[in-house]
């Protein structure tokens, strides 16, 4: 960081070391490379990950009352709620011992198993690969694995008919199920005082959280449910006997290869502490994140439903004139761009409606980074509604081709939008595409060629750049000793 000009050092996440991410990133690209090797002081992975329709927008605003939906067989004892890739939920039923699927666009209710097969299901989850549902009964101590008829799709036409009973080393009470990009499944073991992980390709089963690791609590440990942030790939527990809730960081060096999941974690989970109008939450049980990391939490003893942006939470149903939702106990989010939903299971004893909607009152678009637009002001054009134009303002002295960006119902429209460099002999150039070098400029510029040589001396680091130019020929050197620096 000390010898790259206007270096920006971002935290990936919240005890990581910085990363390198500088105006002319492209070209000194090859420091970064050197820096991990000598001081382990950038990080390679991009936090917020390629862009898709789904993470380009958001919810901005949510309305004011939850609205039921009806199911035909009605809930008796709803719990855990999973939601496919095309909007269509799945319920369990504790009462009922019934897996429910509601379908997204004609609202039809199916049952998909029944009581002879389930006796007390509770944890629900579903695989964001292929479709596959997984669920746990606290009676038997079994999860059930019921595959999709088709692979690598995050929705399912037609299941097969018989479910698979997942062989699992230790008695559990799955009361929460998640499950990873890789298929990796977790548990909640409420009565084991447990959260597992269980590996998709070994079938090992790793404890990653107890008593051991979580420290003193009031009363045991109670883990309810499970979330994962598919943006750090933190694990998010709440633990219903605590009123807690705790979330286990992956390790700086802990991401699979495959980037969907995390291989490593620390040792030590932290307790979340919150402020806001849902800091007092009792009993929270169902959780769930979405894109932009956003964590929502029910509280089955006081009717919360809470949103959680870092440490500031947010009663979502605290403003509603009407409060039908007085048990919740689960919460499922639809990502789906036009979507952005949330749908809570209700417990009430009596209640004629055990399942709400939530739904998002208003979409934007998220705020504008290097992944739409090289060289945008990072963060510019926060919360501009869906169908809504933002002024485009470019960073770092360049210079916009256009003046509007519109924000549509899949993302930005950034087709034939670009920052161009103002000092470029061509001001009609786009900015330098990913990988390439920037052009001439004030301290860029077309490069012919670029030559890095690093000499470790005696515990002494010697960067020499030398940067080949139309008639020009730069060179850079920093020296770096045990008693300090010079350029």
């Amino acid at each position: 960081r000390n010898y790259v000009e206007d270096v920006e050092t971002t935290p990936i996440f919240r005890d990581e070391k910085p990363c390198c991410r500088s105006p002319r990133e492209i070209m000194w690209k090859s420091v970064c490379i050197a820096a991990v090797g000598l001081a382990g002081v950038c990080h390679a992975v991009n936090p917020t990950g390629s862009v898709t329709p789904a993470n380009s927008i958001m919810c901005l605003n949510w309305a004011s009352t939850p609205k039921g939906i009806a199911t035909n067989p009605g809930l008796v004892s709803p719990q855990d709620i999973a939601i496919d890739g095309a909007g269509n939920i799945f319920i369990v039923d504790s009462k009922t011992r019934e897996l429910l699927r509601i379908d997204a666009l004609t609202g039809e209710t199916t049952v998909m198993l029944g009581g002879n097969v389930l006796q007390i299901p509770v944890g629900l989850t579903i695989s964001p690969t292929h479709a596959d549902l997984y669920i746990g009964d606290e009676n038997s101590s079994t999860i059930w694995h019921l595959p999709c008829q088709t692979r690598n799709v995050n929705y399912c036409t037609v299941y097969h008919t018989t479910p698979l009973n997942i062989t699992l080393a230790d008695k559990v009470h799955p009361l929460g199920l998640q499950m990873d990009g890789d298929d990796h499944l977790y548990i909640a073991d409420h009565n084991g005082h447990r959260v597992f992980k269980r590996d998709s390709t070994t079938l090992a089963m790793t404890v990653l959280m107890s008593a051991q690791n979580i420290g003193d609590t009031t009363n045991p440990f109670g883990p309810h449910d499970i979330a994962i942030d598919v943006s750090t790939h933190e694990l998010l527990v709440t633990d219903s006997n605590n009123d807690d809730i705790w979330t286990l960081k992956c390790a700086s060096s802990g991401l699979d290869s495959s980037g969907n999941s995390c291989d490593q974690y620390n040792p030590t989970p932290y307790k979340l502490a919150l402020s806001g109008s849902a800091s007092d939450i009792a009993m929270p049980s169902g959780i769930v994140t979405d894109l932009r990391s956003s964590i929502y939490v029910t509280g089955t003893k006081n009717g919360v439903v809470a949103e959680i942006k870092g440490n500031s939470s947010v009663d979502l149903l605290q403003a509603s004139t009407l409060l039908p939702i007085q048990t919740p106990v689960s919460i499922a989010f639809d990502a789906r761009p036009t979507a952005k939903n949330l749908y809570i299971s209700d417990d009430t004893n009596g209640s004629s409606t055990h399942l709400y909607e939530l739904t998002c009152s208003q979409l934007a678009c998220v705020p504008l980074d290097d992944r739409y637009i090289k060289h945008i002001l990072d963060g510019s054009c926060a919360n501009t509604p869906v169908g809504s134009t933002c002024a485009v303002a470019c960073a770092h002295g360049y210079t916009r081709n256009a003046t509007t960006i519109g924000c549509t119902s899949s993302g930005w429209g950034t087709t034939g939008i670009a920052c161009l460099n103002s000092s470029s002999p061509s001001s009609n150039s786009p900015a330098p595409a990913p990988g390439a070098l920037p052009s001439d400029g004030p301290d860029a510029g077309v490069a012919v060629g670029v030559t890095v040589a690093v000499l470790i001396v005696a515990g002494v680091a010697v960067f020499l750049f030398i940067r080949h130019r139309q008639g020009k020929l730069v060179v850079k050197t920093s020296d770096y000793t045990p008693f300090g620096s010079t350029v």
